[in-house]
C-alpha cells in the first residue's frame, strides 16, 4: 500500500490508472491484502468517552464511518490518506449503514431515528439529514412499551437495506411477527413485508445469494432459513433447512448467538456459508461437502469487528492535519525524484548500445 501512496503521487495519469475501479478490483482478490479491525475485549471503555472520542461504526471500500457517542459527531475517514470528513450530527440515531453507490460514485448513510423513521444522507450534497417521503409519518419506528424491549435488526445486501421490526403476538404471548422494511437506497424508494411465521427467539438476519435471508436454529440441529425472494411484488418467502455438524459448535451450547450467519456466496454452484462463533473465531462451511474451515482467528482477548481492503480513495472536501500534509508533501516530492532518478538511469543505460 505504501509503494501504491509513492506512485499515486508522481503524476495525473498514474494517479487515475491506480484510482480506477477496476485496478481495486484486481487488488481485491487478493486475501492477502485483506485488513482486520479488532475491539479490545479486556478494555472497559464506559468511561472512556471524550469529545475527541470515535468509534467505528462501518466500513465500506475501504471508507470508515465513525461516531462520537458523546456528542453524536459523525465523519468519513480514510485510515490510509489520513482524509477525513466532517458530516452533520447523528445524535440519537441509530442503526447506521452506509452505501457506495457506482452508478453516482456517492457514498450514501441510511439510518432511523427514533420516533422519526428513516433518515438519509448523501454525503458530500447534503447538508442536513432528510426524511424519507414514504416513511414521513416514521411508523418505522413507533412501538409500544413492551416492544420498545425488542431489538431493532438491520442488514444490508447490495443496494437495498432491510430492517427488521418485531411485533408482538396478542393471541400467542411470547411470540412475534416481524415487520421487513426493504430500502433501496439509490432509488430511495421503501417497501414491506411481513414475515409469515411467528417465533419466539431473535431471528438473524443475513445476506444470501443477493437476498435477504432470516436464520433461526430448529431443536438445536438444523438451521433453518427463510429467504424473500422478492420484496417488490408479492414478498414471497422460500424455506430452506441445512443440518450443521456439531464441530462447528465446539464446546458452546446449539444457539444461534453461538453460531452466527453473517454471508454466504455462490449458493448455486459452489454453496458456502460463512458463520461468527461465540469464540470470534470467524467459519466456512461448504453447505454442498459438509467441510468446515476456519478462516480466522482473532488474537486473544479480542474481537472481530471489521475486515476491509484498503483504498486511496479521495473524499471530496475532505480534511487532512496539517502534520500529514506536510508528510505528504516529502513523500510526494520523495515520489517524483526516486522516479526521475530511475528514468535517468534507464536513459543512461540505453545510450550505451548503438544500432
Amino acid at each position: 500500500m505504501e509503494t501504491l501512496v509513492h506512485c499515486k503521487l508522481v503524476c495525473k495519469s498514474w494517479r487515475a490508472i491506480i484510482q480506477d475501479d477496476k485496478f481495486w478490483k484486481l487488488y481485491r482478490q487478493k486475501d492477502s491484502n485483506l485488513v482486520y479491525i479488532y475491539m479490545d475485549l479486556t478494555k472497559k471503555n464506559a468511561n472512556n468517552l471524550s469529545k475527541d472520542k470515535f468509534r467505528l461504526v462501518c466500513c465500506v471500500d475501504g471508507v470508515f464511518l465513525e461516531k462520537c457517542d458523546l456528542n453524536g459527531k459523525l465523519r468519513l475517514r480514510n485510515p490510509v490518506t489520513k482524509h477525513s470528513l466532517p458530516l452533520p450530527d447523528g445524535l440519537g440515531y441509530k442503526l447506521m449503514r452506509m452505501f457506495y453507490l457506482p452508478t453516482t460514485g456517492n457514498y450514501k448513510i441510511v439510518c432511523g431515528k427514533t420516533g422519526g423513521g428513516f433518515r438519509l444522507l448523501t454525503v458530500g450534497i447534503d447538508l442536513h439529514w432528510r426524511a424519507i417521503e414514504a416513511d414521513d409519518k416514521g411508523v418505522l419506528f413507533q412501538t409500544s412499551k413492551k416492544e420498545a424491549l425488542l431489538s431493532l435488526s438491520d442488514v444490508k445486501v447490495d443496494d437495498v437495506y432491510f430492517l427488521i421490526k418485531p411485533i408482538l403476538d396478542n393471541i400467542a404471548p411470547g411470540s412475534c411477527f416481524a415487520d421487513v422494511f426493504c430500502l433501496e437506497v439509490e432509488t430511495e424508494t421503501l417497501e414491506y413485508t411481513r414475515f409469515p411465521k411467528t417465533f419466539s427467539q431473535a431471528v438473524e438476519p443475513f445476506s444470501w445469494n443477493h437476498k435477504l435471508a432470516l436464520a433461526d436454529l430448529e431443536k438445536g440441529t438444523e438451521l433453518h432459513l427463510w429467504i424473500l425472494e422478492d420484496y417488490k411484488k408479492s414478498g414471497k418467502w422460500s424455506e430452506m433447512k441445512i443440518l450443521l455438524p456439531s464441530t462447528l459448535f465446539r464446546e458452546f451450547s446449539w444457539k444461534l448467538e453461538n453460531l452466527r450467519p453473517y454471508s454466504s456466496s455462490n449458493v448455486k454452484d459452489d454453496p458456502r456459508l460463512w458463520f461468527c462463533r461465540a469464540d470470534h473465531c470467524v467459519l466456512e462451511y461448504n453447505i454442498k461437502t459438509g467441510q468446515e474451515e476456519t478462516t480466522h482467528v482473532p488474537p486473544a482477548g479480542k474481537s472481530l469487528l471489521f475486515s476491509y481492503f484498503p483504498t486511496l480513495s479521495n473524499l471530496n472536501g475532505a480534511l487532512i492535519p496539517p502534520a500529514e500534509e506536510e508528510k505528504w508533501l516529502r513523500i510526494k516530492d520523495g515520489a517524483r525524484n526516486h522516479v526521475l532518478s530511475c528514468f535517468t538511469e534507464l536513459f543512461a543505460l540505453c545510450g550505451r548500445f548503438t544500432y
